[in-house]
């Protein structure tokens, strides 16, 4: 090769390595990136436009994204990461940031399968309750424990739920489902 050549290759791999450096730190700056947005009821689009005016993000929505879905939120000076959490918490949609870009992908929330639960709720002195009720949290969805103490339940979404426990007398109890499917309660007086 000759020197010419050479030259021409160091040149391009010095420009290519202070472009690459350069880029790093802005991605990581970007996501903490803090927003004012005030919406109520207002097509997705428009927030995904908000947010890519005030930040140097860019949106990449599924075919699945309705960007005309109704959301609302309020945030005053917050994390990039805040404002989407609350954005997208009462939407069928979830988000995700491309690997050290500044692109967040929007997709559709995978369907979660109803989980069956099962418990036993006890007193203090280890006696079963019988009659408590046994309720998912926001919803009508519930039972009475039996005779033995026993409970057993369909819960639509257990990853997000709650398990409310009460009986009259005791403490109420509110247990996170999650990925259990069985519970042991003790009722505090």
């Amino acid at each position: 090769m000759n020197k010419k050549r050479i030259a021409q290759i160091r040149a391009y791999l010095t420009f290519s390595l202070a472009a690459l450096l350069l880029c790093i730190p802005l991605s990581g700056k970007a996501q903490t990136a803090r927003l004012d947005l005030h919406l109520k009821q207002a097509p997705l689009k428009q927030a995904m436009s908000e947010i890519e005016r005030q930040t140097s993000y860019r949106f990449v929505p599924n075919i699945e994204i309705d960007i005309e879905y109704p959301v609302s939120v309020y945030a005053e000076n917050e994390p990039l990461k805040t404002v989407l959490d609350r954005l997208f918490a009462a939407t069928p949609y979830t988000y995700s940031f491309l690997n050290s870009t500044t692109t967040i992908l929007l997709s559709k929330r995978p369907q979660e399968q109803p989980a069956a639960v099962s418990g036993l709720v006890v007193d203090a002195g280890g006696r079963p309750v019988v009659g408590a009720s046994v309720l998912v949290a926001g919803t009508t969805i519930g039972t009475s424990t039996d005779s033995e103490g026993r409970f057993s339940l369909s819960v639509p979404s257990p990853s997000t739920s709650r398990l409310t426990i009460n009986f009259l007398g005791y403490a109420s109890q509110n247990l996170e489902i999650g990925t259990r499917t069985e519970f042991l309660s003790l009722i505090p007086i």
